[in-house]
């Protein structure tokens, strides 16, 4: 996903405010694909995350943990993109690219795609 390359070139410059909105995208773009695969309206940031957890976290399809990677990758690109005084650091967002790689992972997995 072109989205996780972008994150880990900006990793290597170290603007990690900015990976930290690229790899919540790149699960946000891929749930959405999860949902127009399995007929699912969301519109918004918040109506994807409580969707996410309603359809796919509750009835187990997804391990929990995946949750749990979703609403802080959510709360972080927020605070990213709206909190003009954080400044994460690598050890802060670094953890997150692995996460997001996996959580990207299953959802393609779900869609059957390589």
């Amino acid at each position: 996903m072109k989205i996780l390359v972008e994150s880990d070139y900006l990793a290597k410059g170290g603007f990690w405010n900015t990976v930290a909105n690229r790899i919540y995208y790149a699960c946000f773009n891929t749930i959405r694909a999860v949902f127009i695969n399995d007929s699912i309206l969301a519109h918004t940031h918040s109506g994807v995350k409580s969707q996410f957890h309603k359809h796919y976290i509750q009835p187990r399809v997804f391990e929990a943990k995946l949750g749990e990677v979703l609403n802080r990758l959510l709360n972080q690109r927020e605070d990213a993109d709206y909190k003009i005084r954080t400044k994460f650091s690598q050890e802060q967002i670094e953890p997150c690219i692995d996460e997001a790689k996996k959580f990207v992972e299953e959802m393609k997995k779900r869609l059957n795609y390589d």
